[in-house]
């Protein structure tokens, strides 16, 4: 018999939950490979079952057992999410489903906020997918991006929604890829485009600003912002381990302090995208291709977007940050409104 020791518990602590999730305490030291071959000996012996092998670290293998005959493949490579929430998000509602199959998932960790993001890939034929998937909260957060990613889609490039799911408590929302790679990634890879990039980041912002603010049903405004950054605080949402060197060490408490201390500002509303980072900004042919992450799109002051993409370019000179808000229109930068709307980020 195969040695398959290794401490487990079985977690149930969530009463609407169709699953189990088993927590290893240890190693599998019988071996990865006569693991496969113990489960496929013992295949014929059950009735179709349905189970993953996660490693945190490296991969989710799934599991099936159909008419006692064992499949298996690996279903994400690299770093994992929790395995609660991979379950979670693949507990696709049935009109999602036809969509979906034949699909790999690979969880995307570039610039995702507001619920897990997967690549889905490697069907024959198709072009690739991404879907967004949210519970509790966060489910409100992917909704809040469906209906904003359909309206800003009407004035500049965005994906194109496929299908979007809400529940009571979960959402899903399937669109489509943005061609080219992001902002950050051209930057880092083609140091001789960084200053093109710059000026198309910088030109398509001034595109998105001269939206007529008449046109747009949404407010963001830091009044509105600073609501929902003090639910995701009450709600232990906050990532203080993601927090700008600036704020290294601080408290989501901290930050929110020194944030009041900056107000009140000035009003200078325009229709913003909100999270306009390097990671949200698709490249394509020295243009912006599209921009993605639209869950915060609104009217607010322009330093929302302004400060994000600003910081983001710190990582690449002094003269590209100067460059980026010339080449936008501004000569003498508002300091207070850019470490305002920074501190806010930090929520998000």
């Amino acid at each position: 018999m195969l040695n398959m020791d290794f401490a487990c518990s079985i977690r149930q602590d969530a009463p609407d939950r169709d699953y189990l999730v088993v927590q290893s305490g240890g190693k599998m030291y019988c071996g990865y490979e006569n693991f496969v071959t113990h489960i496929r000996m013992l295949a014929p012996m059950l009735e179709d079952a349905q189970f993953f092998v996660a490693d945190e670290e490296d991969y989710i293998d799934e599991f099936l057992v159909v008419d006692g005959e064992l499949r298996y493949e690996r279903v994400h490579q690299g770093s994992s999410p929790y395995l609660e929430e991979y379950l979670s998000s693949r507990r696709i509602p049935g009109i999602l489903s036809e969509d979906l199959a034949g699909y790999k998932w690979e969880l995307n960790t570039v610039g995702q906020s507001g619920g897990a993001v997967y690549r889905l890939h490697g069907k024959q034929g198709v072009p690739d997918l991404f879907l967004k998937y949210g519970k509790g909260l966060l489910a409100d957060d992917v909704t809040d991006e469906m209906v904003r990613l359909r309206w800003l889609g009407t004035h500049v490039p965005m994906p194109g929604i496929v299908h979007f799911v809400r529940t009571t408590n979960e959402a899903w929302l399937l669109m489509t890829a943005v061609p080219g790679n992001t902002a950050y990634q051209t930057m880092v890879s083609s140091p001789d485009l960084r200053v093109a990039v710059v000026d198309a980041i910088a030109l398509f912002l001034r595109r998105i600003h001269a939206i007529p603010i008449g046109e747009c049903p949404y407010s963001s405004n830091h009044e509105h912002h600073l609501l929902r950054a003090r639910a995701r605080i009450d709600a232990d949402l906050v990532d203080e381990d993601d927090f700008d060197d600036d704020r290294e060490g601080w408290t989501a408490e901290q930050v929110w302090d020194a944030m009041q201390g900056l107000l009140p500002l000035a009003a200078d509303p325009v229709v913003t995208h909100g999270d306009y980072s390097l990671d949200n900004l698709l490249i394509h042919d020295g243009e912006v291709a599209g921009c993605i992450d639209a869950g915060r799109v609104g009217i607010a002051d322009r330093y929302q977007d302004l400060a994000i993409a600003w910081n983001c370019l710190s990582e690449f000179g002094a003269s590209l940050q100067e460059r980026f808000l010339v080449k936008y229109g501004i000569h003498e930068p508002d300091r207070r409104k850019l470490q305002f709307h920074l501190m806010l980020d930090e929520f998000f």
